[in-house]
């Protein structure tokens, strides 16, 4: 279980942490906050590919920038940015999150 306060107060803490992401060997990490530590963290990963945003702190060490506007587009698309270009954002009904309850559950509505 990550202790989240202890990693931001404990530079020790925080390094053991980013060894424990390091073993995962991910492919590709994005990262869709704005802080130094965050994008510091996604490069202690060793992951080839780091996803973030330009106007994050240490955004050099992302591999792909992205845009974010301040104001305009919705959180979500927002989010989508880091993942697809602009004309691959789903639309209409594709956008709406889907649900997939159990048949019990189904049947007990």
């Amino acid at each position: 279980v990550l202790d989240k306060k202890k990693v931001k107060v404990n530079i020790f803490a925080f390094f053991s942490y980013a060894n424990q992401l390091k073993r995962e060997n991910f492919d590709r990490v994005y990262s869709p906050h704005f802080s130094f530590r965050s994008t510091f963290l996604s490069y202690l990963t060793g992951a080839p590919i780091r996803v973030g945003y330009r106007e994050s702190g240490f955004s050099f060490l992302h591999t792909k920038k992205v845009h974010r506007p301040k104001q305009g587009p919705h959180e979500v698309e927002k989010l989508f940015s880091l993942l697809l270009d602009s004309e691959e954002f789903p639309s209409g009904r594709d956008r709406r999150p889907f649900l997939y309850p159990r048949l019990e559950e189904e049947n007990s509505v």
